[in-house]
């Protein structure tokens, strides 16, 4: 198999201060004024699939004086910033973090996370009130499953709560995304709805599973079982092959191979337009590549590729040879 892109590379970069990552993702393709900080705080979840909640805290320096990050971004027009993490919402100094964010010339910050800590609502008021102006959440299904994938009894009862919450006390926009698993494949026309309620479109990543945690085997979907079941609307597919992509959403198909028509050269230029910048961001980190069963494929450059480990699992099924342009 063929690398997509150094992922490594990319990684590094994130934890680097905003004006290297913005002069290299703007060299990489990038096409929004954004930068990521990242904030290191013990994950709220245990995902059956996961396992960040295994590791220590990493409560490094980087994490606990991230101001350093921010500086320079007013004179480089850089409007938006990224918080990204195992649970943002955890770090001690969260507040004083968006406060400094904004007082640097952030006119959008937004937060990936659990979202239950905004079940509490001055908590939640008080993220709003310092800057935070939106907010992107995993939901995995309805409430068994979601609580189940999670391992984390009540968590979608605080993510709703949550999402009430600001929809009913604050302007902010909500984002949800997914992960496409065995277990909540049928779930995803219920995650489309919820989302579609938030004003926005459910964004779908591949698995990509922790070896130390599960092998994969029983999560990982045949990529042409789920295209044979997967909502058609109101999803938006990022780091799925592009053979899938053609067959449920042409409509993004044919965006993505009009805008970008190398993946390696070109990994930041954002074409799912409607989903978080924070769920595209993190998604760069993915080492994907390309399979040996793609040579010969019309849109192998512009495609992202799989996961090792969905082509050990299920070898090439699902995937096909793209023709034509």
């Amino acid at each position: 198999m063929q690398d997509s892109c150094d992922r490594q590379e990319i990684l590094k970069l994130f934890k680097s201060d905003s004006l290297r990552q913005f002069r290299a993702t703007t060299k990489l393709g990038l096409n929004v004024n954004t930068v990521v900080l990242f904030i290191d705080a013990p994950c709220l979840h245990r995902c059956l699939f996961c396992g960040a909640h295994l590791r220590p805290p990493r409560m490094t320096a980087h994490s606990a004086k991230p101001y350093a990050v921010l500086k320079n971004c007013r004179n480089e027009g850089i409007t938006k910033l990224l918080l990204l993490g195992e649970e943002v919402l955890n770090h001690p100094d969260i507040l004083n973090i968006i406060t400094r964010a904004r007082n640097h010339g952030f006119k959008e910050i937004e937060i990936q996370s659990s979202g239950e800590p905004l079940a509490d609502k001055k908590f939640m008021k008080d993220i709003v009130s310092c800057g935070a102006t939106a907010f992107s959440f995993p939901l995995y299904g309805e409430q068994k499953i979601h609580d189940r994938l999670v391992n984390h009894p009540g968590s979608y009862r605080k993510l709703m709560i949550a999402i009430n919450n600001l929809r009913n006390h604050s302007s902010a926009k909500i984002f949800l995304h997914t992960i496409l698993t065995r277990a909540n494949l049928f779930s995803l026309a219920y995650t489309v709805r919820l989302t579609l309620d938030c004003g926005s479109t459910l964004g779908v990543i591949p698995l990509k599973p922790k070896r130390f945690i599960c092998d994969g085997a029983d999560w990982l979907v045949p990529l042409d079982e789920a295209a044979e079941v997967v909502p058609k609307e109101g999803i938006e597919w990022l780091n799925f092959p592009l053979c899938f992509i053609q067959k449920v959403q042409s409509k993004l198909f044919s965006r993505i191979l009009k805008h970008r028509r190398n993946y390696r050269i070109q990994p930041f230029k954002k074409l799912e337009s409607k989903v978080a910048d924070s769920l595209f961001f993190y998604t760069r980190v993915f080492n994907l590549r390309l399979s040996y069963f793609c040579h010969g494929c019309a849109v192998k450059n512009a495609c992202p590729g799989i996961f090792r480990r969905y082509e050990q699992v299920h070898g090439t099924r699902g995937l096909n040879k793209c023709r034509a342009l």
